[in-house]
């Protein structure tokens, strides 16, 4: 029977807890949203709306992919405020159709 490695985040002091198992246990944990990703991405693009995803995760720069994944954050917030511009000026008339008839 082959023995299945430890993950990369388990102590080596060999107590069983993880890094995550020891924040679980910290009392700030209980104010920490759980991760969804569909709520977080509407949380990123819908500007006026707060569903407090973004305050609390956010992309880590360290990891190899962490600075893609933090730009795509920005042009999707970005995104969000531009069609959130639109929409408006769609609302309000601003932007017609010309009437060619």
């Amino acid at each position: 029977m082959q023995e299945i490695a430890a993950p990369r985040y388990a102590p080596r002091n060999g107590d069983g807890r993880s890094q995550l198992a020891c924040f679980r246990a910290q009392p700030e944990a209980q104010g920490y949203p759980a991760f969804n990703a569909l709520v977080y991405s509407a949380d990123t693009l819908l500007p006026i709306v707060e569903m407090e995803m973004q305050d609390f995760w956010l992309p880590d720069d360290s990891h190899p992919y962490g600075a893609v994944a933090r730009v795509y954050l920005w042009v999707h917030i970005a995104l969000g405020w531009a069609f959130s511009i639109l929409a408006v000026a769609g609302f309000t008339g601003l932007i017609r159709t010309e009437d060619t008839t």
